[in-house]
């Protein structure tokens, strides 16, 4: 029994296509991350980085992921993580529900503002407030 070649070609394009799909466990209708994602932090307090490319602010320079304002532009929003999706996440800021698309995102700091990391001591000198003091 000789099937003609277009015949099995289809069954061949299905069957790579099938393995395609169950490699990556597409399920209809799920808009969920796993539970060790961002949806663990939902109702947590939190600043939001975006992309500075996605901002129109590119630049050839190092720009640190944390900053908050750059040229004189807000690059960062902090709220109450709300809800988080596969396309993006619901953050309550100032009385407002933002929708912020996960393409658009740089990272989520869920750090309080005070943060301090362990071993690091802060300066007390003058006109050194908030700088981290040289380790001894």
């Amino acid at each position: 029994m000789n099937l003609p070649l277009y015949i099995i070609r289809l069954l061949v394009l299905v069957f790579i296509l099938g393995i395609g799909l169950s490699a990556c466990n597409i399920e209809a209708n799920t808009n969920e991350l796993s539970s060790h994602g961002l949806g663990e932090m939902e109702g947590e307090r939190c600043t939001v980085q975006l992309r500075r490319d996605y901002l129109g602010a590119e630049t050839s320079l190092p720009i640190p992921p944390t900053t908050d304002v750059f040229n004189g532009a807000q690059v960062s929003i902090e709220g109450r993580l709300e809800e988080v999706g596969h396309y993006g996440l619901l953050l309550r800021s100032d009385g407002r529900d933002l929708w912020i698309p996960m393409e658009a995102i740089l990272l989520v700091d869920f750090a309080p503002p005070s943060y301090v990391p362990d071993g690091a001591q802060l300066s007390h000198a003058k006109g050194t407030e908030g700088v981290p003091a040289k380790a001894k």
